[in-house]
């Protein structure tokens, strides 16, 4: 509930002043790093007991992160390339 509270607090604040791909991308970071905290600092795990779902969820996380930055600026930057061709074409 309080996610779902301060993301609506965002958005709003942030309407109109950042462009819709630059503002998914950023709520899905705080998604994936709120569902992935617990598994990054290790909450839980126990040292005395090896387990097969020991790996580097910090690492991860980072990944996926990396690849919902690059495709958010891919589509922000194929945007703005169409939008200067439509507004070199339009008659002045």
């Amino acid at each position: 509930m309080l996610v779902a509270m301060v993301g609506a607090a965002v958005a709003f604040a942030l309407r109109h002043k950042v462009p819709v791909v630059l503002a998914w991308a950023l709520a899905t970071t705080a998604v994936l790093t709120l569902i992935a905290w617990p598994f990054v600092r290790g909450y839980g795990r126990l040292t005395d007991v090896p387990s097969a779902l020991q790996r580097n969820y910090a690492l991860g996380l980072i990944v996926y992160l990396m690849v919902i930055w690059l495709i958010a600026v891919a589509v922000f930057a194929v945007g703005r390339i169409r939008q200067r061709r439509i507004a070199q074409k339009a008659p002045s």
